[in-house]
């Protein structure tokens, strides 16, 4: 009955309304209650802070009925954060004082949750007395996108101003739209708003980089420039295109390129020092060679001047790593193609050797070993092609003698020396009982390159498989 008695001195009250209605729209004036009613914005009439009338929309944007928010203050309903402030602008409304009529209200529903309104709100004569009418929208959709922006535009925000890395950012013609804090403490010269980026600055390297810079914004793609001196300074430059122009990160790297350039400096020095080592190594080993050399021609023992043969050649096996080492400019990686074949080279020397009779085919491909592998290596390589090259071919018998080296591709090196000769005595097959100097030395080189030796002996000569 509340209900129907508030519908009625809405409609009769409402002076102006009434009038205009009556006048104007007859017709419509039995109707009025019913378009009030479907109107999807909420209509509020509140008379002495009292709320004297809602509409069906009002009333569900408040989660209440309308029984139970009629004839009960219009504050009850208002967030605390906003009570005073809209208490405030209602009082002096009915004052007649200048208020804004649009404001934004949040309201609490009968569950608790909170709701955003958009209200339009005037004074009107309701009953014969000053009453205000709020018409109000539900923008709680709007309010709740508006702060996720809003949070979105403050991370944005924060990544783009405190970004340890100078950034800056320009139009399409490249001027200068705003730079973030790690750009404005740098000690570089500050690009000035408006300003062509680079452009303005004056030097040539500078110059050079904003004619890329124009590049990469017509092209749309991103390029990344390492190492760029501007300056005193060296920077890694990125330069990121957007439609609006582009962003431009600047790393400062001059200290970790000094620090580069001091470590090269070290290692240079460091090199120059192996290199000189290795140099004097291969020298002290001459030195030794020549002193056996004078010592061999005074020895009349075929037996010693074998001998001695056998420990010159090792060492020149050894004295040539040394001799490759100081040449090389990379002291970890020997050249072994070319090492082979100057140790082969020098064994069928020594041992003079008449290569129509004997044959020297090498089979070594893009071979890099250190001098911890290549020692060992070299002298198992020099036991093992003296072997052949004195016991493998008496008397006039030919053939050849083949030193094959590569890497599987399980990734171990695989070392062949085969000979056509005449094969090895039954005691060589177990190297572990062998009594020859020679071939013990190879069975220990083959345990320190922590490798396996596999031999084959037929009818046609020895093969000596050492992978490692």
């Amino acid at each position: 009955m509340k209900v129907k008695k508030n519908r009625k001195n809405f409609i009769e009250g409402s002076g102006k309304t009434k009038s205009l209605l009556t006048k104007h729209f007859p017709e419509l004036r039995d109707k009025w209650w019913e378009y009030i009613e479907k109107v999807s914005d909420g209509i509020i009439i509140v008379q002495d802070g009292v709320i004297k009338f809602v509409n069906y929309s009002a009333a569900k944007l408040s989660g209440h009925s309308i029984e139970e928010l009629i004839d009960t203050p219009f504050i009850n309903y208002i967030d605390h954060s906003d009570a005073s402030s809209v208490l405030n602008a209602y009082t002096k409304r009915l004052a007649g004082k200048k208020v804004p009529s649009r404001y934004e209200v949040t309201i609490i529903q009968k569950n608790g949750r909170k709701t955003f309104l958009d209200c339009n709100a005037d004074i009107i004569t309701f009953n014969n007395k000053p009453a205000t009418l709020t018409i109000v929208r539900n923008i709680t959709d709007y309010k709740l996108s508006e702060e996720k922006l809003k949070v979105k535009e403050a991370f944005n925000f924060a990544l783009f101003e405190y970004n340890p890395i100078e950034t800056t950012v320009v139009d399409r013609e490249g001027k200068v739209i705003r730079s973030n804090k790690a750009r404005q403490k740098s000690k570089q010269k500050l690009p000035i708003i408006g300003n062509m980026l680079y452009k303005n600055m004056g030097k040539k390297e500078e110059r050079i980089l904003h004619k890329e810079l124009l590049k990469c914004i017509q092209s749309g793609k991103t390029n990344r420039l390492y190492d760029q001196k501007i300056g005193n300074k060296f920077l890694n430059i990125t330069i990121a295109p957007f439609p609006e122009g582009a962003i431009i990160s600047s790393e400062d790297i001059t200290e970790q390129k000094r620090a580069e350039q001091k470590i090269r400096a070290s290692l240079k020095e460091k090199e120059v020092m192996l290199q000189e080592i290795h140099h004097r190594v291969k020298n002290n080993m001459q030195v030794i060679l020549s002193l056996l050399r004078l010592q061999f021609g005074g020895i009349k023992s075929k037996r010693l001047q074998e001998l001695y043969k056998e420990v010159m050649t090792r060492i020149k096996s050894i004295a040539l790593i040394h001799d490759k080492l100081y040449r090389q400019k990379n002291l970890m990686r020997i050249d072994f193609s070319e090492y082979i074949n100057d140790l082969t080279t020098h064994l069928f020397f020594v041992y003079d050797v008449n290569k129509s009779k004997i044959r020297l085919n090498l089979d070594v491909r893009d071979v890099h070993l250190d001098i911890n592998k290549g020692i060992p290596c070299g002298l198992i390589i020099n036991e093992l092609v003296s072997n052949s090259l004195k016991h493998a071919f008496p008397g006039d018998m030919s053939g050849y003698i083949t030193v094959k080296m590569n890497k599987s591709k399980k990734g171990n090196y695989v070392l062949t020396v085969k000979d056509t000769g005449t094969g090895l005595p039954e005691s060589i097959f177990n190297l572990n009982k062998s009594k020859t100097l020679g071939l013990q030395l190879v069975n220990d080189l083959v345990a320190q390159l922590k490798g396996s030796i596999n031999i084959e002996n037929t009818a046609e000569g020895a093969t000596f498989n050492i992978t490692f």
